[in-house]
């Protein structure tokens, strides 16, 4: 594996980010520049966007996630190449903050494009550990924020 300069790597990541489908959606946490992924569904109409958006609507009228916080401690290298800087949470079971009843109650309405979920911050390599406080919960369509929750 050849070794990438962090801009090499930061601008990946960026382009990760611009490369969602127009038609593809995505449930995340915003982190000022970065995000945490929580559920990712390619394609989808607007009625699962709309069904989704109720399910999260009723989720956090009942258990609204004040001022989640979140550790990531163990790089990892994602992506097909494995090019891509990542850190991970090593047992997101251990945090309740990831909202894993809601991510599976998620998943039962629509399947995850990514069944096995790993928490994960796609970050510059010169960070060996953050610890973050998300601003807001979004379900974004392509680079489209369509609904939004406050943390």
């Amino acid at each position: 594996m050849t070794t990438k300069s962090p801009s090499i790597i930061a601008a990946r990541a960026m382009r990760i980010e611009a490369d969602f489908e127009p038609d593809d959606f995505c449930l995340m946490w915003i982190v000022g520049p970065y995000h945490i992924t929580h559920k990712y569904v390619p394609g989808g109409t607007e009625d699962v966007v709309r069904k989704i958006a109720a399910v999260v609507d009723r989720y956090w009228a009942l258990k609204h996630p004040h001022s989640p916080k979140f550790v990531f401690e163990t790089p990892a290298m994602f992506g097909p190449e494995k090019d891509t800087f990542v850190l991970t949470d090593a047992d997101p079971t251990k945090n309740p903050h990831y909202l894993l009843d809601l991510k599976y109650a998620l998943d039962q309405l629509v399947p995850d494009k990514w069944p096995d979920y790993r928490p994960h911050l796609t970050c510059e390599p010169c960070f060996r550990s953050m610890t973050v406080v998300p601003e807001r919960y979004v379900l974004r369509r392509g680079e489209t924020d369509v609904r939004q929750w406050p943390c």
